[in-house]
């Protein structure tokens, strides 16, 4: 063991908080995904640890690993102790909790540093774990303050270098003050451990370095959200756990004196008090709840939440002012990423679907709007040369993610989903998927005869011909396009058909333009999708058309049409054609002038004045049905001849017009018919009519 001094030695405050911050994040891991954790733990006990941890706060944070770690994962506790390095054997936690409690409990500290020899036990521990447990996630967390011996520095690289190999990363931690963590002597084999398994060195310097060394842990091991509790003495104090998380745990370290965590809301309520030196636990399929306290003041409380629902919980810790509490949540994030449909995408050059979504405990989609807010969500696409690309989604009502990337390049893609949630930004789960990218090729089913349709009238269209694919190489589902070269003057129908995995086959027809030439025809039906093309011949002949079949149906069609036509305007034109009288014209009559000034009509009110089908409207005076008594004859005609235009004639009483100046004079009208205007006095026999 080598010695600093005393301005270089770790603070008491930083080795407890910084082991307890890292062993509380580990346990939240342990069902992430139902995937059990399997974590060798190397503490120092060397001599140096009395004076830098006087309260056994390092042995006090494996026992607290034993509390909050799931039943199916395995823990290992490992001293620096020359001779008995492996304090607990590596296995599943099971009931061993109460026993790898005492064991570290009982951790004396003594003798010098040794680290070569309990790094090589847990990556032997390790590895016959895997022979009977191969799966599972598995780590080594290595806390020293003190620089290695020169004897063990290869045997560290070397066993570092194993544990790389098998996928197992080292966290190690340096427990050194400012001035020998600057150094690189006193950290060069800490930092080689982490360097050579992908893993990472942390330095505890000051308690303020200690959030960010927790927020890189978490984000390493377990990736979810550390919450640290605001704690009032006497105070409730209120945890919102969503649905989609595992589990949750509940830290809290203090002094001796008494905490109290009260779960409220639920189906008991259950309070532990944190002892001076006995240890509690209760345990349901619900919750996990412990409390220990060691010779020398350490002491802490542990809740762990087994399958939370959404809601609130409520802790009620009654406590003094230095109790910290610590609430991690270990969200269910799942990405799923597909691209298209199938494994096998035929789209070269094309855009492709990509649709991605989250799921949380089981199968089920997340599509709570407000919680996916609180996640980022990526997807990058790598294609056959590893170029990454990431891919613009946007989110839909049902909790998809929808995207569009170009593949333009054949081969293995790789899609990955990562998911974190942002609070935090730590990386939680990543999903990974292969896919093949080929260009579609397109093949003609063997022994496939060409196209003859034989002989056919021009403008008409031939039977069906079915074209067989088989041998080609498509998606499952295809759009094969069909086009025409050399059949002058000729048509196919449908432009296309669709195909898949049993479906190879289509139907085309073809139609001579009718004012086609006529004789033999011969060229290509030419078969594409996605840039792939295939040809087959076609042939045939074509009758042209005589003059009359050609052109007659056409010249009946429009006769017939022009008929139609006149017949329309004919009907239009008796509608519209006849004048109808003014709507303010008005009529007096009388059989004296001053009989004239009384009787008034208007004449559109007349029964009978209305215009009709190539009539224009007219009013008769006198004989059947007139608005005037006449003795039974017609007196007189008066009619709507144009715009504002009426004319008056009598057809056998002999038409008179009176002097306007002097009313005792009168003219007889030539051919006893004339325009009607207004405020003229006309006289037919004994009556007298003006218009006005």
């Amino acid at each position: 063991m080598t010695d600093y001094p005393a301005a270089m030695r770790p603070s008491l405050l930083q080795l407890a908080v910084f082991l307890l911050i890292l062993l509380w994040v580990l346990p939240t891991a342990a069902d992430e995904g139902r995937t059990p954790i399997h974590v060798q733990i190397v503490l120092d006990s060397s001599g140096s640890m009395t004076d830098n941890d006087p309260r056994r706060l390092s042995s006090l944070a494996g026992m607290i690993f034993s509390d909050l770690a799931a039943a199916g994962d395995s823990v290992g506790i490992l001293s620096m102790r020359k001779g008995k390095f492996v304090t607990e054997a590596l296995a599943p936690i099971g009931d061993r909790r109460k026993k790898v409690r005492e064991s570290v409990r009982l951790l004396p500290f003594q003798g010098s540093t040794y680290c070569a020899d309990p790094l090589e036990e847990a990556a032997l521990g390790l590895e016959t774990l895997r022979k009977s447990q191969p799966t599972g996630r598995q780590f080594v967390i290595f806390l020293s303050d003190g620089v290695c011996p020169d004897t063990h520095k290869d045997r560290v690289r070397d066993a570092a270098r194993a544990l790389g190999t098998a996928g197992v990363k080292v966290f190690s931690i340096g427990l050194f003050g400012a001035e020998a963590a600057a150094g690189p002597d006193a950290t060069a084999d800490l930092r080689a451990m982490a360097a050579l398994t992908d893993g990472e060195f942390f330095s505890a310097q000051t308690a303020a370095d200690l959030p960010r060394q927790f927020a890189s842990i978490l984000g390493r091991i377990v990736g979810s959200e550390a919450e640290v509790l605001t704690l009032e003495a006497g105070a409730d104090t209120m945890a919102a756990l969503d649905g989609y998380v595992y589990d949750a745990s509940l830290i809290l370290t203090g002094t001796r004196t008494p905490i109290i965590i009260k779960k409220a809301v639920g189906p008991v309520d259950t309070k532990l008090e944190m002892p001076g030196r006995a240890s509690h636990s209760v345990t349901s399929s619900a919750f996990h709840l412990a409390a220990f306290g060691n010779d020398v003041g350490g002491q802490y409380s542990v809740l762990r939440i087994e399958e939370p629902a959404p809601g609130n919980w409520t802790f009620r810790i009654d406590g003094p002012a230095d109790v910290e509490a610590l609430l991690i949540q270990n969200y269910a994030l799942d990405p799923v990423v597909e691209l298209g449909t199938t494994k096998t995408i035929y789209a070269v050059g094309e855009d492709c679907t990509v649709r991605a979504w989250l799921r949380g405990k089981g199968d089920e989609k997340i599509a709570d709007a407000g919680f996916l807010d609180r996640v980022e969500f990526t997807v990058t696409l790598a294609d056959p040369s590893q170029n990454e690309t990431q891919v613009v989604l946007k989110p839909g009502p049902d909790g998809v993610f929808v995207g569009t990337q170009k593949l333009d390049v054949a081969g293995e893609w790789t899609a990955r989903g990562r998911a974190r949630m942002k609070k935090g930004g730590l990386d939680k789960r990543t999903a990974q998927a292969k896919f093949e990218v080929r260009v579609p090729s397109l093949a003609l089913a063997k022994n496939h005869p060409p196209i003859d349709f034989g002989s056919i009238d021009a403008g008409a269209t031939t039977e069906p011909f079915k074209v067989d694919l088989a041998g080609s190489e498509f998606p499952a589902a295809a759009k094969i396009t069909l086009s025409v070269d050399g059949l002058n003057g000729m048509r196919h129908a449908p432009k296309g058909f669709d195909v898949g995995p049993t479906a190879h086959t289509g139907e085309v027809r073809f139609t001579a333009e009718a004012d086609h030439a006529g004789g033999p025809v011969s060229g290509t039906l030419v078969i594409g999708m996605n840039g792939a093309t295939v040809s087959l011949p076609v042939s045939g002949t074509i009758i042209p058309l005589s003059f009359w079949e050609r052109w007659g149906r056409l010249i009946i069609t429009i006769a017939v049409a022009l008929l139609v036509l006149l017949l329309l305007l004919f009907i239009i034109y008796g509608y519209v054609s006849p004048h109808s009288f003014p709507a303010d014209a008005r009529l007096n009559w009388g059989e004296s002038k001053d009989r004239l000034k009384k009787n008034e009509i208007l004449i559109s009110e007349i029964q009978g004045t209305r215009s009709g089908f190539y009539k224009n409207a007219k009013l008769t005076v006198g004989g059947p049905g007139s608005f005037m008594p006449a003795d039974g004859a017609v007196l007189a005609e008066i009619e709507a001849t144009g715009p504002s235009q009426i004319t008056i004639r009598s057809p056998s009483v002999e038409l008179h017009k009176v002097n306007k100046f002097d009313d005792s004079k009168t003219k007889a009208v030539d051919g006893n018919e004339t325009g009607m205007h207004s405020g003229e006095i006309y006289q037919i026999g004994k009556f007298y009519l003006r218009l006005r």
